[in-house]
């Protein structure tokens, strides 16, 4: 019999239930493997197995819980020679690379018809690489908008790298507000394109705090044909309302789903009313102290506030290094809160004492209906969003990279603590950067003084600092919003 191996995202109803069962128990028994202590210590895995009741057996787990047989199995993957593993491996490793290659589609598939608002976005992803490193980057969608229905959050996660703070009001499907949210989804279509569908309705605050989000969620896909991924911290609060979202993800075609899981009691709980066929969508995110340290905590946010400053160690371990500051921020674009009406514009950024929860805010206004909004954002573009090399600001290169001439070769290599990108070294290249290094030309100063010494048209020099540009090698920080 030919073996069959689906892509699940997007197919829910599709995919013969015997299949999603397969992907399922798999990944059921990893969830357990990763968040319960207490089962990954057992000495007899293949007691645990029976423990928990799982079909699996531990030459279908071995390959994803043992390092040495995992990097085996991704070799035989590259040379075509995996058919060796069980069928379950297999389907399981093509759901795992469907979701990689989804991730980074998202990215890619991200087009702003606004030019201004594309150009910005991508300089943000070229730049992002440059200073996470492209591991980190790669997780990153860089989405182009957030809603958040309610004002901080009721869960108050000791790790939460946005910070959020405590809730304190949140926004319901009256007819007022039910007008004012289509038409702004519809006033984001008309400033940056189609490419709204690839946004989120969460983002410093609790999805389920809004009794009515389902309702914004349907709203959301009859307007832009896209479901929007949600991520929860309490699917154990309510399990009846959590029975019932994901029967809604299935109706809606509601791709990948995350549910934080903060306690093993949580994991337990979960796991007792689901089936495993029932979570195939959705990822358990192990969030608590006891799970795996493959899942330490952001350094950012509050996590960052008790590395810096608590003396509990068992708290201190779970969050990354100082050195190995990054960001969970996923967002380069608006952040539009319903309860108070603002929009923040935000791209992210590795965590620091200027930038603590991991992104930088760039502008936040408020409005009071859709024309406001329209404003609003159009003015944002307008403003931090320059398609090409502004030629009046003060040009200056990242704070983490340098440069150097490449020995081998006619070309000159600018390096970050992650990757380097060479550029053709033309005649005025050298004294390009090294003007640049100074911190105090223009670029059209800089220009200007190239065009003198070599005697050269401008546009060439032009069409060469504009590649740093749009490579995101100048620095753009921010100036820190006024509270």
């Amino acid at each position: 019999m030919k073996e069959i191996f689906y892509n699940l995202i997007g197919k829910q109803g599709e995919i013969p239930g015997d299949y999603l069962q397969d992907i399922g128990e798999t990944k059921r028994v990893l969830e357990r493997w990763t968040i319960d202590d207490e089962f990954r210590k057992m000495d007899n895995i293949e007691e645990g197995l029976r423990m928990i009741k799982t079909p699996r057996t531990l030459l279908e787990i071995l390959p994803f819980i043992d390092k040495k047989e995992g990097t085996e199995l991704r070799i035989k993957e590259r040379n075509n020679e995996d058919n060796t593993y069980p069928l379950s491996v297999r389907r399981y490793r093509h759901f795992i690379k469907e979701k990689m290659a989804g991730r980074k589609d998202i990215r890619i598939g991200i087009l702003p018809e606004n030019q201004k608002f594309k150009y910005w976005r991508n300089r943000q992803i070229n730049r992002c690489i440059g200073e996470l490193g492209p591991i980190k980057a790669d997780g990153l969608v860089h989405a182009p908008l957030a809603f958040e229905l309610s004002k901080g959050c009721s869960v108050g996660c000791w790790f939460c790298a946005v910070s959020s703070q405590k809730l304190t009001k949140v926004w319901r499907y009256t007819n007022e507000n039910a007008k004012l949210w289509k038409d702004s989804i519809n006033i984001l279509k008309e400033t940056i394109g189609d490419c709204i569908k690839y946004g989120v309705c969460y983002w410093a605050t609790e999805p389920f705090d809004c009794p009515d989000y389902e309702k914004f969620i349907e709203d959301f896909v009859l307007l832009t044909g896209r479901c929007p991924q949600t991520t929860t911290a309490i699917p154990d609060r309510e399990i009846e309302r959590t029975r019932k979202f994901l029967k809604l993800m299935d109706k809606l075609n509601g791709g990948i789903n995350r549910f934080s899981i903060r306690s093993k009691e949580a994991l337990f709980k979960v796991h007792t009313n689901f089936t495993a066929q029932e979570l195939t969508y959705v990822e358990l995110i192990p969030q608590n102290l006891e799970a795996s340290s493959q899942y330490k905590k952001a350094y950012a946010g509050k996590a960052r506030e008790v590395k810096l400053f608590s003396n509990n160690s068992k708290l201190n371990d779970n969050v990354q290094k100082e050195e190995n500051a990054s960001t969970i921020a996923c967002i380069s674009g608006f952040i539009i809160n319903m309860t108070e009406k603002s929009v923040e514009l935000i791209t992210p950024c590795p965590a620091s004492v200027d930038w603590p929860l991991g992104y930088w805010s760039l502008d936040k206004q408020y409005f009071e209906n859709a024309q406001e909004l329209s404003i609003v954002l159009n003015s944002m573009i307008d403003n931090h969003m320059n398609p090409s090399l502004p030629l009046l600001n003060i040009l200056k290169l990242r704070k983490d990279l340098t440069w150097a001439n490449c020995a081998e070769d006619e070309s000159v290599e600018i390096v970050s603590k992650y990757l380097s990108i060479k550029f053709d070294r033309l005649i005025f290249t050298n004294k390009m950067l090294e003007l640049i290094s100074e911190s105090k030309h223009t670029a059209f100063e800089i220009a200007i003084i190239l065009e003198d010494i070599y005697k050269i048209e401008l546009s060439l020099i032009m069409l060469q600092m504009n590649e740093f540009y749009e490579k995101g090698l100048f620095d753009e920080e921010p100036l820190k919003l006024s509270k």
